[in-house]
């Protein structure tokens, strides 16, 4: 403790103006990273690194040209669906989303093969497979070929024949499949040690190139989600019309973390900003508290982006974690402070700064540090973006407590001295 009590008075509490003016260069430093920011709800954030499956499916994937990436689009009309008008209605939606440049083709009742149609022969297979789109099927007949097919109820119609379905695929381009493979294959000589240096160059190139590109395809899948929710629109008069798929739920995954990041965000600092406000009664001790908590948010938030570390679904309250973290550890301080106040009014500024900060920084680091254990302990989870929620409120405890014990006390002098 007498080197701590050192350190405070040779560099802290004399020169409170230089330790602002450094920390203000790091805070500045971390805000060039600010736009590598980013949220993810990719496959990526939720695997670890080089896992089989992950790998084993993706192959499977591009070898056989399969994927998850498309929509479904449930369609149950106001009227009797297979009719001449329903058909045609039915025909329109899906000749609209077909039209959309990011859609590669699209499945549903009306260009499957209709294999039990009662016309169809074993000697007419080859030939005479009819489809609602290229044959004069009669719409009676085509709801009873589709629903005596045990592939298609339950799949592309419901059982009843009132519902159908339609299958948007939307393609992923072969770019993607060779930034993964490459970045892929360089990670792997580097785990085992045969990269050369230019080798661990090109993987980081490679990296960043597809985190860009991932990205890129992320934006365009929004849009072209976008684009399909405004074409449903138009026909919901006819139509109960619901839309899923996974391309959309990561799309919503995204639009969910951001609305928590804000809403938990400013919900959090509004709070804040009354509790302080009615427990203190002075804008001190309302400012110095939420200085503190947004320098430690603003740092998480600048490294992250310098570690292009994403935030998942699972880390993504870790801001508001931080500042109600930030602001007890603060709240000790200034209830101590104030005490000291109270008890020695005739003390010099200093000395009360000095006597907090002595008297509190180790009951404090026990507080921090049992609570660094606990988030630490979920790194042993296996389970990705909670390892990723654990290393985040790891370090984002370990900022708070520093920037605590030092931002504060510089704060307090400069206030002291020109208060």
């Amino acid at each position: 403790m007498n080197r701590l009590g050192a350190f405070y008075d040779r560099f802290i509490l004399p020169h409170p103006w230089i330790v602002l003016a450094l920390f203000a260069l790091l805070l500045a430093l971390t805000a060039l990273r600010f736009d590598q920011f980013r949220l993810d709800a990719s496959a990526e954030s939720l695997v670890l690194e080089n896992d089989r499956s992950l790998e084993q499916y993706r192959q499977v994937n591009q070898t056989f040209t399969t994927s998850d990436d498309f929509l479904v689009v449930t369609y149950t009309p106001n009227e009797p669906l297979f009719t001449t008008e329903g058909l045609s209605r039915l025909r329109a939606l899906r000749d609209d989303l077909q039209a959309l440049e990011a859609v590669g083709s699209t499945n549903s009742i009306l260009n499957v093969p209709l294999l039990h149609s009662p016309d169809l022969t074993l000697d007419t297979v080859d030939s005479e497979i009819k489809t609602l789109d290229e044959h004069d099927v009669a719409p009676a007949t085509g709801r009873q070929a589709l629903l005596d097919n045990p592939m298609y109820p339950n799949l592309l119609i419901s059982e009843d024949g009132k519902t159908t379905a339609i299958q948007v695929n939307l393609p992923t381009p072969d770019r993607y499949f060779d930034l993964l493979n490459q970045r892929n294959e360089l990670r792997e000589k580097v785990n085992r040690g045969e990269a050369s240096e230019a080798e661990r160059t090109q993987l980081e190139q490679t990296s960043d190139e597809f985190i860009r590109y991932t990205e890129q395809l992320g934006e365009e899948r929004d849009a072209t989600i976008n684009q399909v929710r405004a074409i449903l629109e138009q026909y919901r008069d006819h139509a109960s019309i619901h839309l899923g798929g996974v391309p959309m739920i990561v799309a919503d995954m995204i639009r969910f973390i951001e609305n928590d990041l804000s809403t938990f965000g400013f919900g959090v600092l509004a709070f804040l900003l009354l509790t302080l406000a009615i427990i203190f009664r002075q804008w001190r001790w309302v400012v110095v508290p939420l200085l503190c908590c947004g320098f430690t948010v603003w740092l998480m938030v600048g490294f992250l982006g310098w570690a292009q570390w994403p935030v998942t679904v699972i880390s993504s309250n870790f801001i508001s974690l931080l500042l109600i973290m930030t602001l007890s550890l603060t709240i000790h301080l200034i209830v101590r402070y104030r005490e000291f106040q109270h008890d020695e009014p005739e003390a010099a500024p200093n000395n009360i700064l000095r006597n907090t900060l002595m008297t509190m920084i180790r009951p404090c680091f026990y507080m921090a540090i049992t609570t660094i254990v606990a988030f630490g302990s979920l790194t042993f989870s296996g389970i990705r973006p909670v390892i990723d929620f654990g290393w985040m409120m790891t370090l984002g405890l370990t900022v708070a407590f520093l920037i605590t014990f030092l931002i504060f006390p510089a704060l307090e002098a400069i206030n002291e001295v020109v208060g």
